[in-house]
């Protein structure tokens, strides 16, 4: 999981960093100490982006306002709201539209169990949201259905989903995608990422057959992955050397 941190006090935004970390080793926090600095860069860095701490009261505006205007722009954004002022802001949260609330509201100085809550909280929401794959595509957002994705395919940082209904491009890492979904979205090819519920046929390891009939060639260093996944998850797809 990937996070921002958006904190004017340095020394809590280090430690709600350090503790975030402490329970999670492999994340990553991101942390800035004003709105300001968090606008300007985010366009580079949302899209990978799972959720975004936000104190509310910050010297250069407020957390909430702040909220509201940057899920318009990357909504699939979640936000953890923190907060030294619990009372005065327990109301004011509710303020924007239901689709924006916060995922958690942690008050200042934040207990490690409170913390711990609201990363479950985010994971589900992602396991949620995994029914779609979020991808930046001319400056817009675009959700495309995680179901209808038949395979991804890359050219250099130039990715393209192929769906029934079409094709949707934009750029970045074919392994990245891949590593961020949970859902049965493999790699077979350096060039290739399958959807695996859509194949109906191995071939050999060599190769794989989507139920459009779609052909693909399954790399040689992706073949003991796909052996496994094929194993563990019992696919039921046809397979020329053995039934699987």
């Amino acid at each position: 999981m990937k996070y921002i941190i958006c904190d004017d006090n340095i020394e809590f935004s280090d430690l709600l960093k350090r503790n975030i970390q402490a329970l999670e080793p492999h994340s990553t926090c991101i942390v800035y100490n004003s709105l300001s600095a968090l606008k300007f860069n985010l366009e580079d860095i949302a899209e990978d982006t799972d959720a975004v701490f936000l104190d509310i009261r910050l010297k250069d505006g407020n957390g909430i306002k702040a909220a509201r205007d940057i899920s318009r722009d990357f909504p699939h954004l979640k936000f953890v709201y923190v907060t030294g002022y619990g009372d005065e802001y327990s109301q004011a949260i509710f303020e924007n539209p239901i689709d924006t609330a916060p995922v958690a509201y942690l008050v200042k100085p934040v207990q490690q169990k409170y913390l711990k809550n609201a990363l479950s909280k985010l994971k589900e929401h992602r396991r949620h949201d995994e029914r779609f794959l979020s991808v930046k595509c001319n400056r817009s957002m675009v959700l495309v259905p995680t179901e209808k994705i038949m395979y991804i395919s890359s050219d250099k940082r130039r990715l393209t989903i192929h769906t029934a209904d079409g094709e949707t491009v934009f750029y970045g890492k074919i392994s990245k995608i891949t590593d961020e979904l949970s859902f049965s979205l493999l790699q077979i090819h350096k060039s290739y990422a399958v959807n695996m519920h859509r194949i109906k046929e191995i071939k050999n390891w060599s190769s794989v057959v989507l139920s459009d009939g779609t052909e693909l060639s399954v790399g040689k260093s992706f073949i003991e992955p796909l052996k496994t996944y094929v194993t563990e998850h019992s696919v039921n797809v046809h397979n020329d050397e053995f039934s699987v």
